[in-house]
């Protein structure tokens, strides 16, 4: 065959290749049709009263234009500002691509630094800001009048930072709450897909079973032949820009794709009340959110609370619980939540136990008569129910300190420890450097650190393979064994996403 006969061969196999794709296979998610679902754009004085009956009440998305310029944040956040108001803020940090597998890792560890580092890195590197924004910033931040008055404003749950230098993507997914997400640097692109087409866009396994939830396609290139559904789903494609605020109901799927060298956005998430009282709405207007008394606070170091429940579903399952008129006795209580500890080890099922027992006794049966009320459940306390949720539900392991302990496996720490301890003696300088490396662990410095400390409890700055047989190499590892989830506990009980917006 000729040159020109190969080329005209080649041409005609790739046309009818194409031809015989769906539309918008292994294009981005999208690509299989036009937009053909348009979304509100709204006044930024709608009514708290309006806002429920419109959009609230019956999950509608809608745009609030220009909204987010009523917020110091939107003048004022620039890299310099956050660097001289906020720098000591610990911030919770994820990699823009996730195809190398490895996480950020910062001065606190993987998935944690201080504002003032992040700063100097975000805009030239795989990472992003996903974190629980701290409160000594929250007066840079305006709550909209329609949610300012009111059963939203009794009900907002948590406040949520994005931080990134563009080029960010997330999987297609759902939230748990309702929120109101405003940008004040860049732009997003948000692709909505209203709930009633789930049945199509091919949930993952465990998000059949979770408030939050991810789908299995990858929106970069969805492959139309193993997820031929996708054809038939309508949906909703526009742009946020700097200034602008979106509504988004909980449990509406969407993907998001940011831009702009300074990308910062805030969600303010509210619950998905089945009920709307306008308690002190005759003049709302836009409020900062230090004004708010907010379910879940994170005061910018420590323990985070991302994804903590809501304290009213913890009261709604009490009440489902109660057995009889006499209400709810622990052993029902522990019987129902049975399920989730009995996978837990022998160890970490004994305590969360007793976490709850003890939670049980001092909360909800305070009298000793073994069982609480109806009446009781119904007169807790917000501090109350929190410290009942915390109880019941683990914490997310990234909201912790102990993070990178539950990404590694103990016997992958002793394999390194012992490979390296098999010479004369293994210096502090020496396993930091193999912990960090990207080709071993590729774990944090701040915690190489801590795991050869304990190695080194005489503080020699070295250890021997002799040494390591008196005990300390087992205390060593046991927060790998506490924390990683092959020896500590499966999913939480009550599981929301927050994945890039």
């Amino acid at each position: 065959m000729d040159r020109a006969c190969y080329c005209s061969a080649a041409v005609s196999f790739f046309f009818l290749l194409t031809a015989a794709s769906p539309p918008g296979h292994l294009q981005k998610l999208g690509s299989h049709r036009p937009p053909d679902l348009l979304v509100d754009e709204v006044d930024d004085e709608l009514s708290p009263q309006n806002f429920w009956d419109r959009y609230v009440k019956s999950s509608v998305p809608a745009i609030f234009r220009e909204a987010a310029r009523h917020s110091p944040a939107f003048e004022k956040w620039t890299d310099d500002y956050m660097l001289k108001n906020y720098p000591n803020m610990e911030l919770r940090l994820e990699a823009k691509e996730e195809k190398d597998g490895h996480l950020p890792r910062g001065d606190l560890g993987i998935g944690r630094d201080y504002l003032s580092n992040v700063v100097g890195y975000y805009h030239t590197t795989n990472t992003y800001v996903v974190s629980e924004l701290p409160s000594p910033m929250f007066k840079d931040v305006h709550v909209l009048p329609c949610l300012s008055c009111g059963t939203f404003a009794e009900r907002i749950q948590e406040i949520n930072l994005w931080v990134s230098g563009g080029g960010t993507s997330s999987v297609l997914h759902r939230d748990a709450f309702h929120a109101i997400n405003c940008l004040y640097n860049g732009t997003k692109e948000w692709l909505l897909i209203d709930p009633k087409f789930e049945d199509k866009i091919y949930i993952t396994e465990e998000a059949k079973y979770e408030i939050g939830g991810r789908s299995d396609i990858d929106v970069d290139a969805v492959d139309m032949e193993e997820f031929p559904l996708i054809q038939d789903v309508q949906y909703s494609l526009f742009t946020i820009n700097a200034g602008d605020c979106l509504f988004l109901p909980g449990g509406y799927w969407h993907q998001v794709r940011s831009s702009g060298t300074h990308n910062f956005a805030v969600s303010v998430l509210f619950s998905r009340i089945k009920s709307f009282i306008g308690t002190g709405c005759e003049q709302p207007g836009y409020k900062p959110l230090d004004q708010f008394d907010i379910v879940w606070v994170y005061n910018g170091t420590g323990m985070m609370s991302m994804g903590n429940m809501d304290v009213e579903d913890i009261r709604e399952l009490l009440l489902k619980f109660c057995e009889d008129e006499r209400g709810l006795s622990q052993e029902k209580l522990l019987e129902e939540i049975a399920e989730i500890y009995d996978t837990f080890p022998e160890n970490s099922r004994a305590l969360a136990y007793q976490h709850v027992s003890k939670a049980f006794d001092e909360i909800l049966d305070p009298l000793g008569n073994g069982y609480a009320t109806r009446e009781h459940i119904l007169s807790l306390t917000r501090d109350q129910l929190k410290s009942l949720a915390l109880a019941i539900e683990l914490p997310e392991p990234s909201n912790t300190y102990e993070f990178e302990y539950a990404l590694y496996d103990a016997e992958d720490i002793r394999y390194l420890i012992e490979h390296l301890a098999r010479k004369e003696s293994l210096t502090r300088q020496e396993f930091v450097k193999e912990y960090t490396n990207k080709e071993t662990i590729f774990g944090s410095s701040k915690i190489g650190n801590e795991v050869f400390s304990v190695l080194d409890r005489e503080g020699l700055g070295h250890v021997t393979m002799e040494q390591l047989s008196d005990g300390r190499l087992e205390l060593a590892l046991e927060p790998f064994r506490v924390h990683h989830p092959r020896n500590s506990v499966p999913d939480r009980i009550f599981v929301h996403n927050h994945d890039e917006l």
